[in-house]
């Protein structure tokens, strides 16, 4: 029994060293890992059909973003990030309607909002670029906050395109799914505007402003309008510096 034991702790070393060894052969590659999360601002354009009109007023959707990433710096102003990135994105549409009071048997007017949801894996590869360095509050020699400027691409995959619908003063409702009816693949271009404070020599906090600007249409058939996404996340998160474990 004892040797057993003694067998089973091991092989659970050698297997934790093997996992230790391919973790470290993994970030070989990688200076920084990225993990940032927070609210975003979108809505979509395109065609007449995702435009106001005199019936429909469309306003920016509030959503989610989270992602994590991986940074390679090239020198010390240059550096290529790739994030995978989970959203939250879209528009919101009202218009006015009118419904049947079966206590009044009359019909009222009324507004409908339609929250157009789409949820999307993205993959984005961004060239960025140091803009200034400057001592950070702690004042230490070796520490040194920065601002950065960044552009790139992403692609997007689409897993699933809703529309909520409300309706007021009912407060009836209902939830179509519309995923049919779009492209899996999205393309377009990323812009973004970075701050980071080192707190220490291996962890930095950081806040980012990207903007990702789609430029294919999503829709899978041209006659239901061309849309286009446009999705701008606050994103707040840390930056853990992997280049000692070289």
């Amino acid at each position: 029994m004892i040797k057993i034991k003694g067998v089973i702790s091991a092989l659970l070393i050698l297997n934790a060293v093997s996992s230790q060894a391919q973790f470290s052969g993994l970030l070989k590659g990688v200076d920084e890992i990225v993990i940032s999360a927070g609210p975003s601002l979108s809505f979509l354009r395109g065609s007449s059909y995702v435009g106001n009109n005199d019936v429909i007023t469309r306003t920016l959707k509030r959503g989610h973003t989270f992602g994590i990433g991986a940074t390679q710096r090239v020198n010390d102003k240059v550096g290529l990030t790739g994030m995978l990135l989970a959203e939250n994105k879209g528009t919101i549409t009202n218009f006015l309607s009118s419904y049947f009071d079966e206590v009044t048997q009359t019909r009222k007017p009324s507004k409908v909002s339609e929250e157009y949801i789409y949820y999307n894996y993205t993959l984005t590869l961004a060239a960025h670029y140091t803009l200034k360095r400057k001592p950070s509050f702690q004042h230490s020699y070796d520490r040194k906050s920065s601002f950065h400027i960044g552009a790139g691409t992403f692609i997007s995959y689409l897993k699933k395109q809703i529309v909520k619908t409300t309706r007021y003063p009912q407060g009836t409702g209902g939830i179509e799914d519309q995923t049919f009816a779009n492209k899996n693949l999205e393309f377009g271009v990323a812009i973004q505007f970075s701050f980071r404070m080192p707190l220490n020599q291996q962890i930095a906090l950081q806040a980012q402003l990207l903007n990702m600007l789609g430029l294919t249409n999503t829709r899978a058939d041209p006659n239901y309008g061309i849309i286009k996404t446009n999705a701008t996340s606050l994103l707040v998160g840390i930056i853990i510096n992997t280049s000692k474990n070289k």
